[in-house]
């Protein structure tokens, strides 16, 4: 398959199976939450709003149990979306608004991966299009591989948090190695050289993403608070 068509198919899937997980995700919640019925078939009274003056959003005063965030898993949210609840912008507006722009993002950081991958591999001669070529394939790998990591855990949950959490953490270590013996096979460099020159790229990535969500973050608070 063509590198960018890959990119394109892998990276549709991830962010479609990402955002059907998230909504599963608020739905449980929002049913775990509903204050109308207990485990005892008592009802308990509707939520009070309190108001708020200027920018400061409403409170509601919920008499339900809270949501057990101590049984969720690391795998429950692919995106982790999360944001301030005392922003001046709506917190959904400011969720949309990211959910938006992170595949342009993710698109923009592959030059720099590549780029990172030039510089470490910098005496190996390969022109940096060919980088750029195995940075594509590496990210759209990480996609298919995300969505296989999450199906798997939502069915080990099954059996437990823990099982599912065990079968995630499995199958990312998979995922590592697989883009591991695809430095191997690409850079033709022994095990020690592959495996230094690889956690170097992943600091240098990881960097790069970091700095990235932040500009995302911001970018997508402007937007919504120039919008509204």
């Amino acid at each position: 398959m063509h590198p960018v068509r890959l990119y394109i198919f892998a990276s549709f899937l991830f962010f479609a199976f990402s955002v059907l997980a998230s909504h599963g995700l608020k739905s449980d919640s929002a049913k775990m939450a509903n204050p109308s019925t207990v485990a005892n078939g008592a009802t308990l009274p509707k939520s009070k709003e309190v108001g708020s003056t200027g920018f400061m959003p409403k409170v509601n005063v919920n008499l339900a149990p809270p949501v057990d965030h101590a049984t969720r898993s690391w795998l429950d949210d692919p995106l982790r979306i999360t944001v301030d609840p005392n922003d001046k912008v709506s917190q959904r507006d400011l969720a949309d608004e990211i959910c938006h722009l992170l595949p342009a993002m993710l698109i923009l950081c592959l030059p720099f991966l590549a780029l990172v991958l030039k510089l470490v591999y910098i005496k190996t001669g390969k022109p940096y299009l060919e980088h750029i070529i195995f940075a594509i394939h590496i990210q759209a790998l990480a996609f298919l591989s995300f969505i296989l990591i999450k199906a798997g855990g939502s069915l080990a949950s099954i059996v437990s948090k823990d099982f599912e959490s065990m079968v995630g953490l499995i199958l990312l270590l998979g995922m590592f190695l697989l883009i591991y013996r695809a430095f191997r096979v690409v850079y033709q460099q022994g095990r020690v050289k592959t495996v230094f020159k690889f956690a170097l790229v992943l600091v240098g990535y990881g960097l790069i993403l970091v700095f990235a969500f932040v500009a995302l973050g911001n970018s997508s608070s402007y937007l919504v608070s120039r919008g509204s």
